[in-house]
This record gives structure tokens, sequence and C-alpha cells, in this order.
């Protein structure tokens, strides 16, 4: 991937079918280190480890550029060029076939795309431009706003996506992180992130019922697992603060299977992380227990 990519702060902007070349790397890749399926969406892959898009990273780069060329002294022909450029895009309004294959052009419409008008319009008035650092970290943080809003909007255009849409966070996914605290439960806990992960399906359970959301009715209604189901309830209500318990019931099966896969629904999103860790430890291990359910309709 990073010879791919070298160079990639000077590229024009490049047809959408190119870009798409680049991510299909970076899909595999990220399900492959995860262990997740091959049917299990790329957007859910990417959105665990929050991993950008490649577009996203070779737009950061370019950015990059445009920062060091603007700090850059005057005397140096490319600051020049560059100067020339700029005046040309901004004072003359014109644009024609050649600028959509300009490098210069491309970084300006980076500047609108990630909103840094004003930032560029107050470099042109005062010659004054943001630190390396600064720069940089306002670049970080307008891509992640934007990435962020697209992932949401692309997840949310998905019915077979609600129930990942519950357990996500903005962060890191929370149970990959235990898997670093809690090395010796890395099998139990990955097979947690793949069952939240998968797409909500319909599938015939081993109990003859063919159920509109597979992995919910394991975990919430099955009668193969009932009395393994009630024993988990018991051990969550022996660790958790009775007040917890109690708004945790109040909700809905959705919300309290969001909380079993890792999610944080309302009334419980306080909730200490140690007794959350422990309770997450509990349900990957009735989880192993159950996969052989889940294996009756999904490769995990």
């Amino acid at each position: 991937m990073p010879c791919s990519l070298y160079g990639c702060n000077v590229w024009r902007q490049l047809p959408l079918k190119v870009y798409e070349m680049l991510e299909v790397i970076q899909r595999y890749f990220s399900k492959k280190i995860q262990g997740l399926p091959k049917q299990t969406a790329s957007l859910v892959s990417l959105d665990n480890l929050k991993l950008r898009t490649i577009q996203a990273y070779i737009d950061k780069q370019a950015l990059l550029l445009l920062g060091r060329l603007c700090r850059s002294s005057c005397g140096y022909y490319f600051k020049q060029l560059f100067i020339g450029r700029l005046a040309q895009y901004i004072c003359n309004g014109v644009l024609n076939n050649r600028c959509y294959r300009s490098p210069c052009f491309n970084m300006f419409r980076l500047i609108q795309k990630y909103s840094l008008c004003d930032d560029v319009n107050e470099y042109i008035m005062s010659s004054n431009m943001h630190n390396k650092a600064k720069w940089s970290l306002l670049i970080n943080n307008n891509i992640q706003r934007v990435e962020s809003i697209e992932v949401m909007r692309q997840i949310s255009a998905r019915q077979d996506l609600r129930r990942y849409a519950s357990i996500r966070s903005d962060e890191f996914h929370r149970i990959w992180i235990l898997c670093q605290r809690f090395p010796h439960k890395f099998s139990a806990l990955a097979t947690l992130v793949r069952i939240g992960s998968s797409k909500m399906q319909s599938r015939e359970c081993r109990c003859g019922i063919v159920a509109h959301d597979f992995i919910r009715h394991i975990l919430m209604s099955c009668n193969i697992n009932l009395q393994e189901r009630n024993d988990l309830f018991e051990r969550i209500c022996d660790i958790i603060n009775v007040d917890y318990f109690v708004m945790l019931w109040s909700n809905d099966d959705d919300d309290i299977l969001s909380f079993l896969l890792g999610g944080m629904p309302h009334g419980v999103n306080k909730i200490e992380f140690e007794t959350w860790a422990n309770i997450m430890l509990i349900v990957a291990e009735y989880v192993m227990k159950w996969k052989p359910l889940f294996m009756y309709s999904y490769s995990l």
C-alpha cells in the first residue's frame, strides 16, 4: 500500500473507480486482521478499527503539502508558481478542462470539501499561515468530522446494519480494547465482535423457528439455550449495580441486545469500565458455549 500511494500528495483529482481499486486492498485486510467473514459489510470492518478511507488519507497528504507551500519562502520558484495558480483560480473565476488536471486545483477543491476556506482566506489577506502542528490538527479534525458524518449516513441508510448502529461508538471498538487487557480471552471476545458486526438476516434456528434477526433470536429468545441464558442474566445481576440493572432491563430487547454485544444504550452509558469489562467477559463465555447454534447458519 505505501508503494501504491507514493507521491499521492501531488495527485490530481482521480476518478472514483481508481479510489475504489485502492479501497479494496484496505477493506480486505481490515476483515482479515479482525477474523471477520467475507460477508461482513466493509463499512463495518473499517468502522470497528476507525480506519479512514484511502481517499481521506490522500486528501490529508495533499492538504499537508498545501500547508508547506503556504509556509515556504516566496523566493522559491514552486512558491511563485503556486501563488500564480492561486490568483488565477480566485481572481479569474474561470475554470477550463486543464484546471481539473492540476494538483493545485485539487488542493483548492479539498479546501472547500473540508471547510478550510476561512483559514486559506486569512493566509491570502495576511500572508500568515498556521504552523505545522496547528494545520495538521485542523486537517485531522475536519477530515474526521466529514468521515464520521459519511459513515453514519451510510450505516443509517442500511436496514441490515441497524443492530451494528446501536453498538458502534465514535472510538475504537470497545471489545478490541478488552482483547488487549485480556489476551487469554481473545478468541471469545473476537467471536463477540464477529457476531456484533454481522448483518441482520433471516435464518432458521435449530429450534425450528425462522427468525428475522437470527442473532437476536439466539441471544434473547431461543428455547434451546433458555436455562443458560437465565444463568447469564443472573450472573450479570450479581456484578452490576442495582440501579443500572433496573435501567438496563427497563429498555426494550434491542437495547439489551446492544448492551450484550458491547454497546452502551441509554441508562447504562455511564457504567464503570471495570464492571462493563467483567460483564463482557461473562457474555463472551456464554457466546462460546452457544457457538454451535450460531454456526448452524453463520460461519464464525
